[in-house]
């Protein structure tokens, strides 16, 4: 995690789909959670995980399915979900915009369909920039 406040914390992925927080807090007890303890699995692989350059509470994640979640640790839920109108083609990778904590990029490296997608999470969750 970039953010001094959480350093502590760590974000992975699974092949189930679900996203895993660790507390670090107590290295040699780390405390396991999910961002959204009441919000089913995708069931795709998770691909990739990405802290939000701007907000500590904020973390993302994708999937082989072509859908990335932004999850809010804060109220435990997901806050929007991204699907380009390229489904079911894996993102193989994500970033946030390192200065505009509202800009992420997500891309495929399907040879076949290769794509770049930007979002601009202010205007709209639904279609790429």
């Amino acid at each position: 995690n970039p953010h001094a406040a959480s350093a502590n914390l760590l974000a992975s992925g699974a092949s189930n789909g679900e996203v895993l927080i660790t507390s670090l807090d107590n290295p040699s007890e780390p405390h396991v959670y999910v961002p959204a303890p009441d919000q089913p699995t995708s069931g795709s692989e998770v691909t990739q995980v990405a802290w939000n350059s701007q907000v500590a509470h904020i973390v993302a994640s994708s999937t082989k399915n072509g859908s990335a979640v932004v999850w809010d640790l804060k109220s435990k839920k997901p806050w929007c979900e991204l699907r380009a109108e390229t489904s079911g083609v894996a993102i193989s990778d994500m970033a946030w915009n390192p200065t505009q904590g509202l800009h992420m990029i997500t891309a495929s490296s399907d040879d076949r369909n290769p794509f770049l997608k930007l979002w601009d999470l202010r205007a709209s969750t639904t279609m790429p920039l």
